[in-house]
């Protein structure tokens, strides 16, 4: 017996799908969810999915995909100077300038 999954389509409204048309994704922290290609409006719908949804759809053989937390790891703060072709180009003619790198270290950066 195949898995048939009904779900929802914020413009279709009521669509079933086969479990290879759904893929969940579960986080290590936070709520889960999953996602499919709607036939009808050809938008990618995302729901999130609560662990009885997640068990279901799992024993429905939907591809479950784990996501480890240091995925979802923001930068705390900007880097102070983004390296961009003109500091790139700088760095290039300094470091081919000299052969003792020690006095270029001990510079500080502008």
């Amino acid at each position: 017996m195949d898995a048939r999954i009904t779900t929802t389509c914020p413009s279709c409204g009521s669509v079933v799908l086969d479990p290879d048309d759904v893929m969940v994704v579960v986080p290590d922290e936070g709520p889960g969810w999953y996602l499919f290609d709607c036939f009808g409006c050809a938008q990618r719908v995302v729901k999130e999915a609560p662990p009885a949804a997640i068990a279901a759809l799992s024993r429905a053989e939907v591809a479950v995909h784990l996501v480890p937390a240091e995925v979802a790891e923001r930068l705390v703060q900007p880097p102070a100077r983004a390296l961009d072709a003109d500091v790139l180009l700088d760095a290039v003619l300094l470091l081919g300038s000299t052969d003792d790198l020690a006095p270029l270290a001990a510079q500080p950066t502008r």
